[in-house]
């Protein structure tokens, strides 16, 4: 979590004003980070986004899905793609069966842009992180 508020920071985002960090949307469920806030959620959903923050995709994945609202962008941030892991922990550790949870939970896992290949870009449940700070900046337009 730590890096991501460094890179929000590093991106134009301000904590308590752009997003809150372990925030609770609804009873019991603490999401990482919440953009941006609960009056905007309470307007309008789709344009807040919610994530979780895990190392891979082995680690709490389903419990990731489960506490995240059905109703808001979702994001899983992950450090899949870093060199440090290896290949047992990079891109193919996204299986098809996470890759399909994923879909029919709503969530995009976010990596690292060169761990994406053709088969996670045909998923349509990977992003880069690039990619999910454009999207930040083209949604912040609306808070």
């Amino acid at each position: 979590m730590h890096h991501i508020s460094f890179l929000l920071g590093k991106h134009g985002f301000e904590l308590e004003k752009d997003y809150q960090r372990e925030f609770v949307l609804k009873e019991g469920c603490k999401l990482d980070f919440f953009f941006p806030d609960l009056e905007n959620y309470k307007n309008e959903p789709k344009n807040c986004c919610s994530v979780a923050c895990q190392t891979t995709s082995n680690d709490r994945f389903r419990l990731t899905f489960a506490q995240m609202p059905a109703d808001t962008r979702n994001r899983a941030c992950t450090a899949i793609g870093n060199s440090n892991f290896g290949d047992k922990l990079g891109p193919d550790s996204l299986s098809n069966n996470k890759l399909d949870e994923a879909k029919k939970n709503g969530v995009k896992f976010v990596i690292f842009e060169h761990a994406i290949d053709n088969r996670l870009i045909a998923s349509q449940t990977v992003m880069s992180y690039n990619d999910w700070f454009s999207e930040l900046k083209a949604i912040k337009n609306f808070w």
